[in-house]
C-alpha cells in the first residue's frame, strides 16, 4: 500500500539532518544576526523569551547551541512545510517569509 511509515520517518529525519548541517556549515551569528533573532524569537518557548528578551537569550546561551537551535528549528519547520518535496526555490521562498512575516505573539513563522 506504499510506503511504510518508518521508512517514511527515516526519508524526512535524514532530510531534515541534511539541510541542518548544510544551514549550520552557511550561517554565523555575527553574519546573519537578522535570520538567528528571528528564528530564536519563535523557537524559544514564549514565556522564557517575555522573561528573558532575545538579547539576554543570544548573551546568555553558547554560540554552538544558539547555531544548533537555529539550524534545526529552520530544517525542520522547512522540511515539514514543504511535505518533504524540497528545492532551492522553495527554501528561498521560506527564508524569504520568515524574514518579511511579522513576529507576533505565538507566530510559528
Amino acid at each position: 500500500f506504499g510506503t511504510p511509515k518508518t521508512q517514511l520517518t527515516r526519508i524526512l529525519s535524514d532530510k531534515i539532518n541534511s539541510i541542518c548541517d548544510d544551514i549550520r556549515a552557511a550561517i554565523s551569528l555575527e553574519k546573519d544576526r537578522e535570520v538567528v533573532r528571528r528564528v530564536v524569537q519563535r523557537a524559544v518557548p514564549r514565556n522564557l523569551m517575555a522573561h528573558c528578551g532575545v538579547d539576554a537569550i543570544l548573551e546568555r546561551v553558547p554560540e554552538a547551541y544558539t547555531m544548533a537551535l537555529v539550524s534545526a528549528w529552520i530544517g525542520s519547520k522547512y522540511v515539514y512545510s514543504t511535505l518533504g518535496k524540497t528545492n532551492e526555490f522553495s527554501f528561498y521562498t521560506f527564508m524569504n517569509d520568515l524574514l518579511q512575516r511579522p513576529i507576533t505573539a505565538g507566530s510559528k513563522l
